[in-house]
């Protein structure tokens, strides 16, 4: 059996009837190089499908309060997935927070990489997460992470992003004012981005291919 993070092993084995073989493997990774997209307003993105679990209404209160704030001129959020189950009380707030967060359900791949890499960082609020590709895809586009203080985004992220609890919506409003600046606290993760290193295919299947071997000769051994 093959996961993608410690966490979700620990998750999975906490529900097995009987000891299986279990190999963490995280999942790679492999972005084009491309030009960040450009705006007039800082902008943050938050990726992923708009559901409860990803906490997309943390994100729609603290918008709030920099509408009420801030006017037009505060920072812009695009929400960058496709609805999910559970979605309905995010999407009947959304029209009342335009033009400065904007929904953005349909964008193609080749269409986020840029703009991904103009964000002045990713959001991630979530309350539950098996492994966190968004916050992968963000520091290996150059691009700060604020995100929940999880087991998998810790093991995905590292120490880089700013880990922050989900339920705190004042501590993540003040990380959002801070990083919508070239802040201290945003230039001190930008540096320790730099030491980072990106998850790549070829170890991922090594892991994989490692498991089968066992596997294999396992089945060989007299009984």
């Amino acid at each position: 059996m093959v996961v993608n993070s410690a966490a979700t092993q620990r998750a999975l084995t906490r529900r097995l009837e009987r000891d299986l073989p279990v190999a963490v493997a995280p999942l790679g990774l492999d972005l084009a190089a491309e030009q960040p997209a450009t705006a007039e307003r800082p902008y943050f993105v938050c990726l992923g499908t708009i559901e409860p679990r990803k906490n997309h209404a943390l994100l729609l209160d603290i918008w709030q309060r920099l509408k009420a704030d801030h006017g037009e001129q505060a920072p812009r959020l695009l929400l960058v997935g496709r609805r999910g189950w559970g979605s309905e009380k995010i999407a009947a707030r959304l029209p009342g927070f335009r033009p400065i967060v904007e929904e953005r359900p349909d964008l193609p791949d080749r269409a986020l990489g840029p703009l991904l890499r103009g964000a002045r960082a990713l959001l991630l609020p979530s309350f539950a997460e098996g492994f966190g590709l968004p916050v992968i895809e963000a520091l290996a586009s150059g691009v700060p992470v604020l995100c929940s203080d999880l087991p998998a985004l810790r093991e995905s992220g590292s120490g880089v992003p700013d880990y922050l609890d989900p339920g705190d919506a004042a501590v993540w409003r003040t990380a959002i004012l801070d990083y919508a600046t070239n802040s201290p606290r945003r230039e001190a993760q930008l540096a320790r981005l730099a030491q980072w290193r990106a998850p790549r295919w070829d170890e991922h299947f090594a892991i994989v291919d490692r498991l089968l071997v066992g596997l294999t000769e396992a089945r060989r051994l007299p009984r």
